[in-house]
């Protein structure tokens, strides 16, 4: 752990500091700056100060509540084998196509961690239902992999079903180090779960969190992880889902954002949701039946860098 992470620690683990407070002071301070603000009570109440008056404090909010020295040490050490490191918005290293897509509904801030090439690959996101159905996972996989070996990176969640079958696709291969790899946004933090192996070397994985480094699972926190899973992708494929639910969020954004969307089909039994976008038209199918270059073919056919700028927003969605 590098110690200049440990003000930024500081900043993110405060209570009753906004989102905007912290990345303006970690994008207008320097780390020694922050240290010697925040090494003293006096100096802690000074940068408080400082927010209320630039308007990022209101002057009727409660005190920040600090966490002590201790507390932050303890983080530090529990992230160490992790190597993370912190992504600002709007400072070098930050995904560009992110910003673009999002600009200021882009979180303030970025974990890293594993490889961070794959954010500059092209992408693809693979999203659907946690009950997907044991067919529709396989296809999932099979899909991962391949594009993974065609220097595609996949871009999931780390929910169970769809989102972990697409990862399993390409940790299965015969390199996942290689190719276009994985990308995964759990809708946690980076210490609450139990997928960090992936995340140490040989880094087989990367992997991107919003929030506090021990946050537990949150609702809202999924519905804003979803969005930045359309905005990474290139376009998105949905294996199989409702007509609501995460899923359904992340294809709303994925068309609001105009990336090309792909489901997958069956002659039988389709998922409501698959259904309802190919009859729309909105969705082009990806036939079960077919073997996986079939599909690899028909995405990178529509697949072209997303615009530099947020697209006019559409004022209907077929879901």
């Amino acid at each position: 752990m590098k110690i200049s992470l440990a003000p930024y620690l500081t900043l993110i683990e405060a209570r009753g500091l906004p989102a905007a407070a912290i990345h303006f002071l970690a994008t207008h301070r320097t780390a020694p700056e922050l240290a010697d603000a925040l090494a003293t009570p006096a100096g802690r109440r000074a940068l408080e100060r400082d927010l209320r008056a630039t308007g990022f404090l209101r002057p009727a909010r409660p005190r920040v509540a600090w966490p002590d020295d201790a507390a932050i040490q303890h983080l530090a050490d529990r992230l160490a084998p992790l190597q993370p490191r912190l992504l600002w918005r709007g400072r070098p290293g930050y995904p560009p196509l992110l910003e673009s897509s999002l600009g200021h509904q882009a979180p303030e801030w970025l974990w890293l961690m594993g490889p961070e090439g794959r954010l500059a690959r092209p992408a693809i996101a693979i999203v659907g239902s946690r009950e997907t159905p044991p067919r529709w996972l396989t296809a999932a996989s099979r899909l991962a992999a391949t594009l993974a070996a065609a220097g595609i990176c996949v871009v999931s969640g780390m929910a169970p079903g769809a989102d972990s079958a697409a990862h399993a696709g390409v940790l299965r291969g015969p390199d996942p180090c290689q190719a276009g790899g994985t990308l995964a946004i759990p809708a946690r933090g980076l210490l609450h779960g139990d997928w960090t192996p992936c995340l140490l070397p040989p880094r087989r994985m990367t992997a991107l969190t919003l929030d506090r480094p021990a946050a537990p699972f949150q609702a809202s926190l999924a519905i804003r992880r979803n969005h930045v899973i359309a905005a990474l992708g290139w376009a998105l494929v949905l294996v199989a889902s409702d007509l609501r639910g995460g899923s359904a969020y992340a294809v709303q954004w994925a068309l609001h954002h105009g990336r090309p969307l792909f489901c997958f089909a069956a002659p039988r039994a389709m998922p409501p949701a698959n259904r309802q976008l190919i009859r729309s038209g909105a969705a082009q199918p990806l036939n079960l039946a077919d073997p996986p270059q079939s599909w690899l073919a028909a995405i990178q056919h529509a697949l072209t860098p997303p615009p530099s700028s947020p697209p006019t927003p559409q004022p209907t969605l077929p879901l």
